[in-house]
């Protein structure tokens, strides 16, 4: 029958494609497992870009001849090896005065300048630096860190705003040998914005360029940008000035934060005289699902009304932190694409208001920050899946160690660690990923009354140089 000769070349097939698998097999070449062996890169020099103090960017604002802006300036670096003082030069290769175990450096200046540390010094170098700004009244009233930082060639700023009454500056350092061109892209509350200008800068080599952005993009509430570069490094900074007509309302610096599905701001202070909230940024071209969680020594809570919120794409959006009792906290913002974020932080009193922005950070396990004297507060949290033990060594302004602060931290809980007053400086060490950040508020001179400011804790240069590769077959 047709149906039986049907069967019959069908099973002759399968025989025939077993014999073929067969042959296949066992004439197939053996294969041997290879393990791929370590490889350390030989060390290199590390290089810490400091770019300078805050500089006057309103020309119409309070008139400064009727009143005593008190403006002071003061820059710090240190500098912590673990075995013995590292050595760091600046540009011209004068290496930096050693206190005990520390390069140290202390100047009534803003410095501005490149420093570096040789390559076997920096494989095992802790160091930050920072310009500090505080004024009692006029158009710069308040706290304002000018924070030292690593090149890349990537970087997001998120923070501020554009149109009457705000002044916005970038800061870009290039510290390589060759001029670079750095290509600025803008982000606003309805979605991306089209510069009028300055849409790409070109920095020369070793030169710091303050670039105002002032009428260079349309006006919006909230702003975000996004830094890089193909042709090389860069360190940026966005200067912010705001004034509420003739009243100053804020001086501070934007730092860079990290992008990522899952990001965390460490250090962010509650109080009844502080208003507080998230920015976040959803630079891709697809709607993001965004959830916020608070962190904190005891727990972790979402944030009411912050579970599954829709960031529209390439869209920035503001949330409240209003309803979290006072203390001091972590907040983590997880979505199901990458995206980025800060926190603003504002302090209103009748002298005057002034602003903080806090940055989205990359985990520790050894890192150090500058920030100015006053009342500052260290904000750290495990962010591992193992618990952390953590060791916190203020740095005073003299240059001396304090006593080292230590705490055992459960994964997801924060330490909260209170620092003398008159720390500039710190050095946190964990054997577990932890990220960190400052809160500072600082009384200004002349009975100006109160600054706040933010500082984060950035990892030893050689750990974000550092790169894991994996091999799979």
């Amino acid at each position: 029958m047709k149906v039986s000769r049907i069967a019959a070349a069908i099973a002759a097939l399968l025989v025939a494609a077993a014999a073929i698998f067969y042959a296949a097999a066992s004439h197939s070449p053996t294969r041997d497992v290879i393990s791929a062996p370590a490889v350390i890169a030989d060390p290199a020099p590390m290089a810490l870009v400091c770019s300078g103090g805050v500089t006057r960017q309103i020309e119409d604002g309070m008139d400064v001849d009727s009143v005593d802006e008190a403006i002071s300036t003061e820059s710090w670096i240190v500098a912590r090896g673990t075995s013995g003082t590292p050595l760091v030069v600046n540009s011209k290769g004068t290496e930096l005065d050693t206190q005990g175990r520390l390069a140290f450096m202390h100047v009534s200046d803003a410095v501005a300048d490149v420093y570096s540390a040789d390559a076997s010094s920096a494989q095992q170098l802790l160091w930050a630096g920072a310009a500090v700004h505080t004024a009692a009244a006029g158009d710069l009233r308040g706290v304002a860190t000018s924070p030292c930082i690593s090149p890349t060639n990537d970087e997001w700023l998120v923070g501020s705003q554009t149109g009457v009454g705000t002044s916005n500056a970038l800061v870009i350092t290039n510290p390589g040998r060759n001029a670079i061109t750095v290509d600025v892209a803008a982000y606003g509350a309805a979605g991306p914005l089209e510069a009028a200008t300055r849409s790409s800068i070109v920095v020369s080599a070793g030169e710091t360029q303050w670039v105002s952005l002032d009428g260079a993009l349309p006006d919006d509430e909230r702003i975000a940008l996004h830094l890089t570069t193909e042709t090389g490094t860069f360190a940026a900074l966005l200067q912010e000035t705001v004034l509420d007509g003739a009243t100053p309302a804020g001086v501070t610096f934007i730092e860079p934060s990290v992008a990522e599905e899952s990001v965390v701001i460490p250090g962010v202070a509650i109080a009844s005289k502080l208003a507080s909230s998230v920015r976040i940024v959803n630079p891709a071209q697809e709607d993001a699902a965004v959830s916020v969680s608070v962190l904190s020594d005891e727990d972790s809570i979402a944030l009411p009304g912050a579970t599954d919120v829709t960031v529209p794409a390439g869209t920035v959006m503001d949330l409240s932190l209003e309803g979290l009792d006072a203390g001091v906290y972590t907040l983590q913002i997880t979505s199901n694409q990458p995206i980025t974020a800060g926190v603003k932080q504002e302090l209103a009193e009748k002298s005057g208001t002034d602003i903080a922005w806090a940055s989205s950070v990359a985990p520790v396990r050894a890192g150090a920050a500058v920030f100015a004297p006053g009342d500052a507060t260290v904000a750290v949290t495990a962010v591992g899946e193992s618990e952390a033990a953590v060791r916190v060594i203020p740095i005073s302004a003299d240059g001396s160690e304090g006593t080292v602060l230590r705490e055992t931290l459960a994964p997801g809980r924060q330490a909260v660690f209170e620092l003398p007053e008159d720390t500039v400086g710190v050095f946190v060490y964990s054997d577990n990923d932890v990220v960190a950040g400052v809160a500072i508020t600082a009384a200004l001179p002349k009975d100006g009354g109160t600054g706040v400011d933010w500082v984060p804790v950035h990892a030893s240069q050689a750990e974000q140089a550092s790169t894991q590769i994996v091999l799979q077959p």
